[in-house]
């Protein structure tokens, strides 16, 4: 695998260092960021690519996970497709959902296998 630039997890821009220069990610790291990265590009957001991401809002194509009756369930056929086909991914261990009621939100939790090893996501 090459290397990627580093996103900061809070703040979705790049990393840079001390001395500015644009910080790299590699190994587990680098596999984590893509995985990351590919799960929260909405369908169709990337113009070089108008069939990458996961349709969680409605569209012209697709009527959304976010607010569907099946959501939960969807969002899963979806996370692990796109898991899968994230390069230097080898399983998925487990994927697991917490719904939070009150701020409407619901969280995932990942346990995943790279080439590198074990690795534990929430998104």
């Amino acid at each position: 695998m090459s290397a990627d630039l580093k996103i900061d997890v809070l703040t979705g821009d790049f990393s840079v260092s001390t001395s500015g220069k644009l910080n790299e990610v590699t190994g587990i790291e680098e596999v984590v960021q893509r995985v990351r990265t590919r799960l929260s590009k909405q369908l169709g957001e990337w113009r070089f690519n108008l069939a990458s991401g996961i349709p969680w809002l409605p569209s012209d194509t697709s009527d959304g996970i976010l607010g569907s009756q099946n959501g939960r369930d969807m969002a899963q056929v979806y996370i692990q497709e796109t898991v899968l086909a994230t390069d230097g991914v080898t399983a998925i261990n487990s994927i697991n959902s917490t719904v939070n009621t009150a701020t409407r939100s619901v969280t995932f939790q990942l346990d995943i296998e790279t080439v590198f090893g074990n690795a534990v996501i929430s998104i």
